[in-house]
């Protein structure tokens, strides 16, 4: 669990260029041993869940209440999901019987950050006994942040009202609206990282080198991605309805409702080194991209209990349905006579042109429309024996998955890959078990099976993929010590995925079937088995009532035990074994330095894998490591309440990121990442 406290001592407002990119979400969850990315126990999500629903944005610092991060059987909330786990947000609610107005100013250097939160909570009715009880939450903001490359920098701005309303104690109806815009800072600097050309060395092997770096461009140069006045526009909305017929059944169905439309252009699709005059220039053209998203969920529970002479018993019966529908179209800018603009530019340009060349017009390219549809009725039941001491459980998830993928082509002299579509129905079992042969000490063992479809993705052909199964295996214990002092849970697992589609870099494509290195190349692939073993740890400190620390590790080793392509059986790649988090908290509560409190955090990951075959042995990108300091001291003036924040981050450069090769060897290039200095202000009344 990361709570909203942890988010504000860390400053996790994301958007950085830091080892933690993405939203708030992202680099809040990057202090957790088990989470890479959007990835748990070294397995990707499909994407962070928002209030148990799929959700393609990310999420803005101002609506995150906490972040739940659920693993082993109890995260296949309805069986079609990843099997490490899932990131469900949690955002906030309507809280009664309370007012209050929060107001959070962030400023940072050196990449000119500004954030401005609000929250209002107020009750539109009196605090009665009894009669309609209504409450209004009103929370919102605007986040800015620059980046290292040129053209780069980020904005967002949201809004999200929520309305409770309590017509009785045990009926409650709330809805909840969010709009969000941030504009397209994803992937300007895509071509100058990522990028490569095979450089000659004289040991007689090849290196490959960002293009960046062989040609002498600074690395800060964009050479590719949206126009930064191009946002990306997403709309949730929530409408979660409970009653509670008795102390013992109770009934919840939720609705939401998500939309994102990302419109990206001019963006470059193809690319290439030329040689003119034997000097080296960039080749590229250019298309506008519009992705419309669409996810709409049901979810209806009916919980009851059941107490008998010596047990009691806990049923969940739900039902969850949703509909993830994608729509891609391209505008392709062409010239005077119906070809497609190929604009050149030399290399050594500190300022590209990020713009198509005008006159030019635009030309309708294929249009894909992908439309899932899961559906999944699950039976769970918890019962607990011998006073408690015992505790079984086991469930059933049945789930169809529909998927049809449409591709229509509204240009000329473009090739067009066929239609598919294909259906799946599983019935998946889960089961476990918790034994405490003390009060402070439980011992668990459980089993359960997942599933996740794959429409929408398609290997370097336009072929489509079937769904991906998985299955998880998991012993631990959850403990406490020291009278409260010490607690936390360690777990050892394994998880084993079949048919695992994944993004290859060096993989083969259409355009580029011999995986030419001087080309545009990567597509995805589907492994036959992917297999992990692992530990994690999560272990909370609080030694005395002014010092809690939080100690995160995890511990993983995968592998692709069978596919067929041979080469990649082995260790899979872009993958660490270890990594080591600890963040602690010091608070003065009372006496001269009463409201000040002090933090700091490390966080370290072990060696990556890049490739598991170069020059005939593994490549490997070195360890990395985070870490951040800051304090906070909190007054009252007045019936106002105030707190100033200082935090740096990244302290003394220790993270650095990892491009291409040195020339006939398997070691990188490194760049450094500057530090960040953050100021905050609060305030509360």
């Amino acid at each position: 669990m990361v709570t909203r406290a942890f988010i504000e001592d860390t400053m996790a407002y994301g958007g950085q260029p830091l080892p933690f990119g993405g939203g708030a979400n992202r680099e809040a969850t990057s202090w957790l041993g088990t989470i890479d990315g959007k990835g748990v126990r070294g397995f990707d999500t499909r994407e962070y869940l928002r209030n148990g629903f799929l959700r393609y944005s990310d999420n803005g610092s101002a609506t995150i209440d906490r972040i739940e991060v659920i693993k082993g059987p109890t995260s296949v909330l309805d069986g079609v999901t990843s099997p490490g786990g899932v990131i469900n947000v949690i955002t906030k609610k309507p809280i009664p019987n309370y007012d209050f107005t929060r107001l959070n100013f962030v400023f940072g250097s050196p990449f000119d950050r500004i954030v401005a939160n609000f929250d209002f909570n107020k009750r539109l009715t009196p605090n009665r006994a009894e009669g309609l009880k209504a409450t209004l939450r009103l929370v919102g903001g605007y986040e800015e942040s620059g980046y290292l490359t040129e053209h780069r920098n980020r904005r967002l701005e949201n809004v999200m009202p929520s309305l409770l309303l309590e017509f009785t104690p045990h009926t409650l109806l709330g809805i909840q609206h969010e709009h969000y815009k941030v504009n397209g800072e994803r992937g300007n600097d895509i071509r100058a990282l990522r990028t490569t050309v095979t450089e000659e060395h004289p040991s007689g092997l090849d290196g490959e080198v960002p293009i960046h770096f062989a040609y002498g461009v600074p690395q800060n140069m964009s050479w590719d991605g949206p126009d930064i006045n191009t946002p990306e526009v997403a709309k949730d909305t929530l409408i979660s309805f409970q009653h509670q017929f008795s102390d013992d059944v109770v009934f919840n169905i939720d609705y939401n409702s998500h939309s994102r439309v990302s419109n990206w252009g001019p963006v470059t699709f193809t690319g290439s080194v030329v040689e003119i005059d034997e000097a080296p220039y960039w080749q590229q053209s250019w298309r506008e991209t519009e992705r419309d998203q669409s996810v709409t969920g049901l979810r209806i529970n009916l919980a009851s209990k059941l107490s008998l002479k010596q047990s009691e018993h806990r049923f969940v019966f739900g039902f969850l349905g949703q509909e993830d529908i994608n729509n891609w179209q391209s505008q392709n800018y062409l010239n005077e006579e119906g070809e497609i603009i190929q604009q050149r530019f030399s290399l050594f340009d500190p300022n590209p042109a990020l713009f198509a060349p005008i006159p030019s017009r635009l030309e309708l390219s294929p249009n894909k429309r992908d439309d899932t549809f899961t559906q999944s009725l699950y039976l769970n039941h918890h019962a607990k024996w011998l006073d408690g001491a015992l505790i079984t459980l086991w469930g059933v998830y049945d789930t169809r998955l529909d998927s049809e993928t449409e591709r229509v082509n509204r240009g000329e002299g473009f090739a067009i890959a066929p239609n598919s579509e294909y259906q799946s129905h599983k019935t998946m079992p889960q089961a476990g078990i918790i034994y405490s042969p003390i009060q402070d000490l439980g011992i668990y063992i459980n089993y359960s099976q997942s599933m996740q479809g794959n429409a929408g993705r398609f290997d370097g052909w336009g072929n489509s993929f079937p769904e991906t199964p998985g299955e998880i295996r998991e012993i631990g214990s959850k403990f406490t010590l020291a009278d409260g002092k010490v607690s936390g849970t360690v777990s050892l697992f394994e998880i084993k995925e079949t048919n695992r589609v994944v993004f290859d870099w060096f993989a083969p494509n259409r355009e580029n079937p011999t995986a030419d290195p001087n080309l545009r190349r990567g597509a995805n692939v589907s492994f036959g088995a992917l297999e992990s073993q692992g530990i994690d740890a999560d272990i909370h400190l609080t030694p005395n009532k002014n010092i809690n620390a939080v100690f995160s590790y995890g511990y993983k080793d995968i592998e692709i035990t069978s596919d067929p392509d041979i080469s990649r059986i082995g260790q899979s790649t872009d993958s660490y074994k270890h990594k080591v988090s600890l963040f602690g908290k010091h608070i003065w509560s009372d006496g001269a330095l009463g409201g000040l409190s002090a933090n700091a955090g490390l966080i370290w990951k072990s060696k990556r894998q890049r490739e598991a075959d170069r020059f005939g042995a593994p490549s490997y990108a070195k360890d990395q490591y985070k870490l951040q300091a800051g304090f906070n001291y909190s007054f009252s003036f007045g019936e106002i309440n105030y707190k100033l924040g200082f935090t740096a981050k990244n302290v003394g450069k220790l993270s650095k990121r990892y491009y291409g090769y040195v020339p006939g060897t398997r070691e990188p290039y490194y760049f450094d990442s500057p530090s960040e200095y953050l100021l905050s202000f609060d305030l509360e009344y």
